[in-house]
């Protein structure tokens, strides 16, 4: 399996997908957010529609999985140049506004998650909080999974369900 980052593609400011490449060929698409983080008015975009021209950008049928994950069973050598080519235009395209990163501020806690704690998450397991935005348009928590990237997630999001405080021992 190998991992790639399309986080230059400018479809959201929280940074593009991670694509998981399976040794099969097959494909997993994790984005941070969708519809994109920054977008305030969610019904200006619709997932089912996305999936539709996803598919149609790639000229194969893709599965949506859950709300930010997608899968693709049927790919070639030119299926992730294609899945780059598509979000870097995606917003032009259908007449979405260019990403924008809105003024945040640090904050020592937030939610009842303070910097430096361990978190259990439901999907991506154990991590630590290195930092808590609050601001326009969200609150987020940014997570190290210690995947080597660090993952963004946006508060209006966060239930006990599938995030919690972990104590090591």
């Amino acid at each position: 399996m190998k991992e790639v980052s399309l986080s230059n593609s400018g479809f959201d400011v929280l940074g593009g997908p991670h694509v998981q490449v399976m040794d099969d060929g097959r494909m997993v698409v994790r984005f941070n957010s969708i519809p994109p983080s920054d977008l305030e008015n969610f019904g200006d975009f619709f997932v089912q529609h996305f999936r539709d021209h996803l598919s149609e950008a790639l000229g194969v049928n893709v599965v949506w999985e859950d709300r930010e994950v997608f899968h693709i069973t049927e790919t070639d050598t030119e299926t992730l140049t294609r899945l780059g080519d598509f979000l870097r235009c995606y917003r032009q395209k259908h007449s979405l506004p260019a990403a924008s990163v809105d003024s945040k501020q640090p904050v020592e806690m937030l939610r009842g998650f303070r910097r430096g704690q361990m978190v259990y998450h439901s999907t991506l397991g154990k991590g630590r909080v290195v930092q808590l935005l609050v601001g326009s348009p969200f609150d987020e928590l940014i997570i190290d999974f210690g995947d080597g990237e660090l993952t963004r997630l946006n508060c209006n999001f966060i239930t006990g369900a599938n995030l919690s405080a972990y104590k090591e021992g």
